[in-house]
């Protein structure tokens, strides 16, 4: 028996003759500032280009998450469980799905899966970190917060029937969501009013309007392209007995100051705000998004309020994305499927909802995205893979690491070269700042010495170059050149080094950029994209001739750097962050003249070390020249 405000369903389902008013207008029933006139972000962006809107301040997406419960997107897909195996479904859920069911008045056309049921949980705040479908390491890091719920799941995961149609219609029936109380007021936004926003309020009307279970049980259903207005049968005030769905899109509105019936609304999503890479890509919409999910947001609510938003991620810069990785809100993450490749079995098929995604259709969409050039695609709305093994660039067999203690014994023979980005910023929400020594060998392998990779002042930060540069000088290293940008107001750090050399008695050249005439200091970036400066020292990975040191695995300044490096695709730079991918860079643009062979003893590189076969003989002949080895290596 399933109780709906304390009485049984049945009680409410007695008939009862005109008391049903269904209305089809344009009047609105909630006041507030809803629209600056804006249909869809493409005219936002315009207004704004044009002058004739003001937008919140574009500011880069710098939000370090919160280290503790920093939640990895692409470890939590590399380790789902789509059978959600320790994870049982709340009476509440399946009391959800049944209310459903009589609204709809017979069974769905396709059974919902396990996982359905799940996000169903997570609004009505039954989940347990216990409960993900992920290992311990990741429930780790999971931080459960009721009032903040993002999610990211795969098109055609029914995530937004579930959440923005019926989870409205099931608060409209209750007057309630468990676990959080009564809700009068929901605010919901799609990316545009023509589409998203109206697919919302229509798909809800269309359920309701044909629904016998509804048309008996409200004593009112009012429907508009923007609201969804319902009042409840029974005594007392009918602003206790109502429940306002409202829907907007999202380009250029405002939900400050917003009320119905005077109350500001409880409950808030942003339901597939971002729909086309070119809005993903804008910094202007980013950061009206980032301005409406993280201020007004937040003050147009009431004080009981919760806040959930649902897409399916573009990049990694997009605020939807961050925050599911940033540890502020609850995250979770649904894939189609776990795997798929071509030759994937259908015994080895493990999906989200097979229902609707079996292994047959799954399959053939993946030969189609896979024959027909549109894998990216695929791997992003279906996988959710910003960067897929197949797009990234530096792939996990060019990722070298050795002991720095290797190259310690023997630092006199090797090139050492500082490459640098420094934050032309005093302030910690700015750029990151980067700073990192290499070794250099004689066939032009980089080995990195030590790295800074972290949000710091103007003079904090160059701190870090001259605490490496006096270590290595003091194990023999002489002659050590710097890579400095000298680009705008980046050109003040040569004359701030100078000054800060003469005052801490330490000293290291400026490297020349490749091209420049001798003399000259510093490098430019001007003439290229970050992702073409990039493209210039790939090819020194796909040689396999970068090294990063065992001593920094597990520090933070190494786990950025990762991160940014496995979120390069061949197109783009898809990372929140891009400063480490900046510094790497430099090498690419340095003019470095590579060391002689002659002195090696223990280098890491087993092709280059002197008892290789290949250069022994070579080395030690009594008639070898310094000139003799050169001709042979370069």
């Amino acid at each position: 028996m399933i109780k709906v405000n304390g009485k049984d369903i049945n009680e409410h389902n007695k008939p009862e003759k005109n008391k049903i008013v269904h209305e089809r207008n344009d009047i609105s029933y909630a006041d507030g500032n809803f629209d600056s006139g804006y249909q869809n972000w493409s005219e936002y962006e315009a207004a704004v280009k044009r002058g004739d809107e003001i937008s919140p301040p574009i500011v880069k997406n710098r939000v370090d998450p919160n280290q503790k419960y920093k939640f990895n997107v692409d470890k939590a897909l590399d380790s789902i469980d789509l059978t959600f195996s320790d994870y049982t479904p709340s009476k509440e859920a399946i009391e959800f799905f049944i209310l459903i069911r009589l609204v709809m008045g017979e069974e769905p056309e396709l059974k919902n899966s396990k996982m359905h049921y799940f996000l169903v949980d997570l609004v009505f705040n039954k989940i347990k970190v216990e409960d993900y479908p992920f290992p311990d390491e990741i429930r780790s890091k999971i931080r459960l917060n009721p009032k903040k719920i993002a999610i990211i799941a795969a098109r055609r995961s029914a995530k937004s029937t579930i959440l923005t149609t019926y989870l409205p219609i099931y608060v409209a029936i209750k007057g309630l969501i468990p676990n959080f109380g009564s809700v009068m007021f929901w605010v919901s936004f799609g990316d545009s009013q023509q589409s998203g926003a109206r697919v919302q309020a229509n798909s809800i009307r269309d359920i309701c309007e044909e629904s016998e279970f509804c048309k008996t049980y409200f004593e009112k259903m009012r429907f508009t392209d923007e609201e969804c207005e319902f009042t409840r049968k029974g005594s007392g005030k009918s602003s206790k007995r109502s429940f306002m769905f409202k829907v907007k899109g999202a380009a250029g509105g405002s939900i400050r100051g917003i009320r119905y019936k005077g109350e500001r609304p409880n409950i808030l999503t942003f339901d597939d705000i971002i729909k086309t890479e070119a809005d993903a890509n804008s910094v202007i919409i980013m950061s009206k998004l980032r301005s409406m999910i993280y201020s007004d947001a937040e003050s147009a609510m009431s004080n009981r309020s919760k806040i959930i938003i649902i897409n399916t991620p573009f990049n990694k810069k997009d605020p939807v994305y961050n925050a599911l990785e940033n540890g502020v809100w609850t995250p979770m993450c649904i894939p189609m499927c776990k795997e798929i490749s071509l030759d994937l079995k259908k015994e080895d098929f493990v999906g989200s909802w097979e229902a609707m995604n079996n292994y047959d259709w799954a399959i053939e969409r993946y030969h189609d995205a896979h024959y027909g050039d549109t894998l990216r695609e695929f791997n992003q709305e279906l996988m959710l893979r910003i960067a897929s093994e197949e797009q990234k660039l530096i792939k996990k067999d060019q990722l070298q690491w050795y002991s720095r203690s290797q190259i310690e014994k023997n630092i006199a023979g090797y090139k050492i070269v500082g490459t640098t980005d420094y934050t032309a910023s005093n302030s910690t929400d700015g750029d990151f700042s980067a700073t990192m020594l290499w070794a250099v060998n004689h066939i032009g392998a980089w080995f990195l010495l030590d790295m800074s990779l972290k949000k710091e002042g103007i003079e904090e930060q160059y701190e870090h170059i001259f605490r490496m540069v006096q270590k290595y000088s003091l194990l023999g290293c002489s002659a050590i050149e710097v890579g400095i940008e000298v680009d705008g107001q980046q050109q003040l750090n040569i004359h701030a080094l100078k000054s800060a050399m003469r005052l801490k008695n330490i000293y290291f050249s400026f490297s020349k950029q490749i091209g420049k005439p001798y003399g000259s200091e510093g490098f430019s970036r001007v003439g290229s994209s970050k992702h073409g400066h990039f493209m210039r020292v790939h090819p020194i990975f796909q040689n396999k001739k970068i090294y990063f040191p065992e001593e920094l695995i597990g520090s933070p300044d190494m786990d950025e750097l990762l991160e940014e490096l496995n979120s390069v695709t061949y197109t783009s730079l898809t990372a929140i962050h891009d400063d480490g991918i900046d510094c790497v860079s430099a090498i690419g643009l340095l003019d470095i003249i590579l060391p002689s062979m002659i002195g090696y003893s223990d280098d890491p590189i087993q092709e280059n070390r002197i008892d290789n076969p290949v250069w022994k003989d070579m080395i030690f002949s009594k008639n070898n020249s310094d000139e003799r080895v050169n001709s042979v290596i370069f």
